[in-house]
């Protein structure tokens, strides 16, 4: 399965690829009428597309796709083509089902601008393919490098790649990177981003981002860290809630150049500790902060979601929004922000 986002992120394009073709859409005949349960690679069809994805895989709008559902509800959230030359307009329950299994897919393929990656869920132990999540970052990234504000880049750091795409895009865009560093805590993340990434610039890091960045500095450094508030966080676990994002908001002239820019996800969840922690840094450090990218997401934490106390307490304590909206109950604001050595 391709799933390829537009630049604006407005629309993720998904196209059936190989096999799937022939398993699922009854491409499944040789040039010549023999039987066969194989396609290459190279030969793909276009799927579905969803509209504003807030999610990589989102049920609600892929649910849709059945006649019950009305056109207008239907047209706000995707657009389905003709597929082997049948109108899907009303679509068939089946198509919702064949789509429902091309998510199931272990191997796909993400593309945003110039970068792909190839991702096998369950190849790399604890290790998840792009999220709605890393392609903000790379929006954002987008963004800043049109205007040329990442020109300076050199040395560049990700903490915590996963799959590796945000580093991945880093060097496919950034014109100036001579040197991209990813490290992970979890071995299983680095051998994914290795077996991704392909460039002589790349060093590859098992081990604690943040003891990493001690004497070390960079011209950005780059951290999709755990943003939600735990109830009981533990003080010995600093990867735990959200002490990774105020660490670096509060030690941003320490790790980074002159200029240097810290990028992060600042979650509405724990925008108030955000806010708290930059104003603190700047009485003693010279800084700004701001947001370059907001989109509005599910909470899609099932241990979190599933909880009810720990719901109760992102409610009142964290600006958890609790309202049913297009087919999803809990909502935050996940907001890229820029925050930037001004020494």
């Amino acid at each position: 399965m391709i799933m390829k986002f537009t630049d604006d992120l407005s629309e993720m394009i998904v196209h059936a690829q190989g096999n799937e073709l022939a398993q699922l859409f009854a491409h499944d005949t040789t040039d010549s009428g023999e039987r066969t349960y194989t396609q290459p690679d190279s030969k793909t069809m276009h799927v579905i597309t969803f509209k504003n994805p807030v999610l990589v895989t989102d049920n609600y709008k892929i649910n849709l796709l059945t006649p019950e559902h009305s056109k207008e509800t239907r047209d706000q959230h995707v657009f389905v083509p003709n597929i082997n030359g049948i109108s899907m307009d009303p679509p068939h329950s089946v198509l919702r089902d064949v789509v429902h299994k091309l998510f199931e897919s272990p191997k796909k393929t993400t593309i945003y601008g110039n970068t792909q990656l190839e991702f096998e869920q369950g190849k790399f132990n604890s290790v998840w393919g792009p999220s709605i999540d890393t392609l903000l970052f790379c929006n954002a990234i987008r963004t800043e490098n049109i205007k040329g504000n990442l020109d300076h880049v050199k040395r560049a750091i990700e903490i915590g790649p996963g799959s590796g795409f945000i580093s991945k895009y880093l060097l496919n865009n950034l014109p100036n990177l001579e040197e991209m560093t990813l490290i992970d805590l979890n071995e299983e993340s680095t051998n994914c981003a290795r077996e991704s990434i392909d460039d002589p610039r790349t060093i590859f890091e098992v081990g604690d981002g943040l003891k990493y960045l001690e004497k070390r500095k960079f011209d950005l450094i780059v951290c999709n860290p755990p943003y939600i508030p735990r109830m009981d966080s533990s003080d010995d676990n600093p990867y735990e809630g959200i002490r990774v994002l105020e660490y670096l908001i509060r030690n941003t002239t320490t790790h980074t150049t002159p200029g240097g820019i810290i990028l992060t996800n600042v979650s509405s969840l724990c925008e108030d500790y955000a806010r708290e922690a930059i104003q603190q840094t700047k009485a003693y450090q010279k800084i700004t902060a701001e947001y370059i990218k907001s989109l509005d997401v599910p909470l899609k934490v099932f241990n979190v979601a599933f909880n009810k106390k720990w719901t109760e307490y992102l409610k009142d304590k964290h600006h958890l929004i609790d309202r049913y909206k297009n087919g999803h109950s809990f909502w935050q604001t996940i907001n890229i922000a820029k925050i930037q050595n001004c020494e």
